[in-house]
């Protein structure tokens, strides 16, 4: 999930799609949604 500047979350997509050294990413499935106000910091969760 990403949520942010248009630029931003572009730019996050296609460091994802690049993916770690020697991975393959197959797939990215993206839906564009309204924004969520309620999202209002930024944390990662494994």
């Amino acid at each position: 999930f990403a949520q942010g500047e248009e630029r931003a979350v572009n730019s996050f997509r296609d460091d994802i799609a690049a993916g770690p050294a020697f991975a393959k990413v197959e797939e990215i499935e993206e839906i564009v949604l309204d924004p969520d106000p309620g999202f209002t910091d930024f944390r990662i969760e494994k």
